[in-house]
This record gives structure tokens, C-alpha cells and sequence, in this order.
């Protein structure tokens, strides 16, 4: 699965979802095959910034 920044147009590999992290949700995508992770206080506030590709 990948996934499309809506702010900067990226497509990025999609890792996974974590809910049990530091914020509420975690956001693991990759990009050369290096992790970034994103957390997110909401998946709604998540859904602003992602959409599928």
C-alpha cells in the first residue's frame, strides 16, 4: 500500500499503524527505505495530511 502526502504530493511506502505508542496513533511510512514516523492525535487528523495512492 502506498500513501500520498497531500501537502507535499511524496508517495511513500506505507509501513504500519500503532495506537499503543506515545501519541494515540503512530504513522510508520518509508521513503528510500528509511522509516519516518508521524504521530497523530486522531486518525482524522491523520486523514488531513494522507490519502491512499
Amino acid at each position: 500500500m502506498k500513501l500520498r502526502n497531500k501537502k507535499t504530493g511524496e508517495v511513500f511506502e506505507f509501513g504500519y499503524l500503532q495506537t499503543d505508542h506515545v501519541a494515540p496513533i503512530v504513522l510508520t511510512v518509508y521513503k528510500d527505505e528509511q522509516p519516518i514516523m508521524r504521530t497523530y492525535d486522531s486518525l482524522s487528523e491523520m486523514m488531513e495530511e494522507w490519502e491512499d495512492e
